[in-house]
């Protein structure tokens, strides 16, 4: 939530279980998800211009630099965390499957 950035007093560590262990944005797969639903319910062509746009930006945007300043500021333990859930965006066809 950037609060990290703007004050020392809090203490942070990388989230890497729940649904950060399958994906590593999840919360970015949840705001697309509910975009898409908004226009399969609706319809609404605007609605379905907005995803698309949402989730290019998000995808070729925010999460390179997202993912650069986790690097930055949690160095190995985040190397490591992208080599343990590969999957930045996307679950694969392997973890849906039980």
């Amino acid at each position: 939530m950037g609060i990290p950035e703007v004050s020392e007093k809090i203490n942070f560590r990388l989230i890497t279980e729940g649904p950060f262990s399958i994906v590593r944005h999840p919360t970015y797969l949840a705001h697309t998800t509910m975009f898409t639903g908004i226009f399969l319910f609706t319809g609404n062509i605007p609605v379905a211009i907005l995803t698309i746009f949402d989730f290019l930006i998000v995808n070729l945007i925010i999460i390179p630099l997202e993912e650069r300043e986790l690097l930055d500021r949690f160095g190995e333990v985040f190397r490591e965390y992208t080599e343990k859930v590969k999957n930045k965006f996307f679950p694969s066809v392997k973890i849906l499957t039980f």
